[in-house]
């Protein structure tokens, strides 16, 4: 187990230092840096970075900063401007890495070798690629470098400084760099990897994992500290195989040309530019603490109604009959108000769990009978036109294991789809489990009926630990790394995954997990935490607080001294919650959906802004 431990009362220390932590980080990438007088200027949606600079601004905040340059300075800039678009007089225009290489001159991040030359066939030397990299990231570039063959006066040893900032390279101590050496295939897609937050540890998680290997010529035995580093860049499409063939070659130790790298350059380039277009949030139980949150959504379904198969039929229960815990409450027209107010989509969220019965039926049947289906969706339909500040239905229907159900599912969702067309343009959104333990739903048919898949890529800690022995903390985060990159790698997958990635939304569930033992007992069976208990004990300094960086989750560990056990709670915060929304970027998906308003973390330190994190993303 990879972890850190922090004291946050005395340091407050931040967290990881990872490109998701900047504010949008996306747009800091897209911000155009300008070529003056042989300075780069960073235009950013909060400020500027100068390297250096020959003049002095007078900061303005936001947005307005780069609309005020830009315009003030648009008419002086454009001769440097229209210069630095001018072709390289190497670079041929049938190159497969035209394009990208006049972007990048285009955009100040290179200026070639000298003599309007880029150096097409030559090898690019680590420097180079970290100095290139340093530029596109708009990382500070100003700071000295630990390792000891780059002395402060090169030319890069800004660059190198940041690599080792932003863990792409060694860190702590004296090390040697080697800036001169040609960068192999397998260092740069490591680095673009890093540069995107994902830690060696993170990248490492995956080997528990049943992935397969694209690459014949790479594996985890003869390329331990590289392979799923290159995996993740691979998956990702920041790298691309030497063949058409499964599996591919990839020449990991081989050397890169200059033209190569430029093209990968912007292959990781288009991938941390992707958007989190939606941010859907569930409205359900003890919501209204956070009511004022709605606002902040693109959608949003209420938990209001679970489908139940009685002694009558199908039927949609939005009472508390049958003890439902999914009724519509008391004050609703409030928050559906509020919803209109926002013009936030207000979709009603539709639940049936296959493992409960109702009046002595089980579920099982309101699936696999046409009759039965046609019914539910005729019961759904009925709602929504007697509700109309609906625009749509969110389809929650969970526990479908067997194989068995994968078709009269894509069956319901068909015919919900074509009577909700009929009775007006409704959403039709569908939440489903990971695929991994679940083969009762065609995520491929479902993505083309549906207009978004909700990816519930969560809860996979246990619910006991029968067999625990006691010799470490429990180890069961709540949504490890390399579970959520296994489900958007299976929900994105080209054959069988969801065929448009922009449907999907990535789940983020704010629940917590926590164990009780002492010397000689355990408590087999995971209890809670509130995330007001876990803010008061990180407050008062009476636990301490780890992040495993193996799962990038974080969890505390304290002692009780009312009962005189010890405990440790999983849990989420800002830093969890920040990779996770970098995975669902650079997977290419929409966006996320957060299970559920009045749990999301919203304090300020202690890593519990979960709330402005998120809301950095969209």
């Amino acid at each position: 187990m990879i972890l850190r431990s922090f004291n946050l009362i005395s340091s407050m220390d931040p967290g990881p230092v990872f490109p998701g932590k900047r504010k949008n980080f996306r747009r800091m990438i897209a911000s155009a840096p300008v070529l003056w007088h042989d300075c780069i200027v960073q235009f950013q949606p909060h400020g500027r970075k100068e390297v250096p600079m020959k003049f002095s601004l007078t900061p303005l905040p936001g947005r307005l900063l780069a609309l005020a340059l830009c315009f003030c300075f648009a008419l002086s800039l454009a001769p440097a401007l229209q210069a630095a678009a001018q072709p390289f007089s190497d670079v041929p225009a049938d190159s497969f890495a035209y394009e990208d290489i006049l972007f990048l001159r285009e955009q100040g991040i290179t200026q070639g070798i000298g003599n309007n030359e880029y150096g097409t066939y030559l090898t690019f030397k680590r420097c180079d690629f970290v100095l290139m990299l340093g530029r596109l990231m708009g990382w500070d570039l100003s700071q000295t470098p630990k390792a000891s063959d780059v002395p402060q006066d090169h030319y890069a040893a800004g660059a190198v400084a940041a690599a080792e900032a932003h863990g792409l390279t060694e860190s702590t101590g004296s090390y040697s760099f080697r800036p001169d050496d040609a960068i192999t295939r397998e260092e740069m897609a490591v680095m673009l990897v890093r540069a995107l937050g994902i830690s060696s540890q993170a990248e490492s998680s995956l080997a528990a994992l049943s992935l397969g290997n694209p690459f014949r010529d790479l594996s985890p035995t003869q390329n331990p500290d590289t392979f799923y580093g290159v995996r993740i860049a691979y998956d990702l499409g920041i790298i691309q195989g030497q063949t058409t063939e499964t599996p591919t070659t990839f020449d990991p130790k081989g050397t890169a040309t200059r033209e190569q790298t430029a093209a990968m350059m912007m292959r990781f380039y288009r991938v941390s530019q992707t958007d989190l277009s939606e941010l859907h949030g569930f409205y359900a139980i003890s919501s209204y603490s956070q009511k004022d949150k709605i606002s902040s959504l693109t959608s949003m379904t209420t938990g209001w109604s679970r489908m139940e198969y009685g002694e009558t039929g199908p039927w949609l229960n939005t009472t508390s009959a049958g003890s439902n815990d999914w009724a519509v409450p008391a004050g609703s027209q409030e928050i559906v108000d509020l919803a209109k107010e926002s013009q936030v989509s207000l979709l009603l969220g539709v639940y049936l769990d296959l493992s409960q019965t109702y009046e002595g039926n089980t579920q099982a049947s309101l699936i696999l009978s046409e009759e039965n289906r046609e019914a539910a969706v005729q019961a759904i339909v009925d709602f929504l036109r007697e509700n109309p500040s609906y625009q749509g239905v969110t389809i929650d229907f969970e526990g479908f294991v067997s194989e068995s159900y994968k078709a009269p599912f894509t069956a319901f969702l068909t015919l919900l789809r074509q009577e909700l067309n009929e009775n007006g343009s409704y959403l039709l959104y569908c939440a489903l489990p990971p695929m991994e333990n679940y083969q009762g739903y065609d995520w491929r048919a479902i993505g083309d009926i549906v207009d978004k898949v909700i990816l519930m890529a969560h809860d996979y800690d246990p619910n006991t630990l029968p067999d625990y022995l006691q010799t470490d903390i429990p180890q069961t985060p709540l949504a490890p790394f390399n579970k959520v990159y296994q489900a958007l790698l299976q929900i994105t997958d080209e054959q069988t995954g969801v065929r448009d990635k922009s449907k999907v939304l990535l789940a983020i569930s704010f629940g917590t997990t926590r164990w009780e033992y002492t010397d000689t007992t355990f408590s087999s069976s995971a209890k809670t935490s509130s995330y007001e208990a876990i803010r008061n004990r990180l407050q008062s300094g009476s636990s301490e607080y780890y992040f495993d960086e193996s799962s990038q989750s974080p969890y505390l560990y304290y002692y009780d001294d009312s009962d005189g056990t010890c405990n440790v709670v999983w849990y989420e915060n800002a830093d969890s919650v920040q990779m996770k929304c970098t995975l669902a970027w650079a997977f290419g998906i929409g966006g996320v959906s957060l299970w559920r308003l009045g749990l999301v973390p919203d304090e300020d330190g202690l890593h519990l802004n979960v709330w402005e994190s998120i809301e950095n993303e969209f």
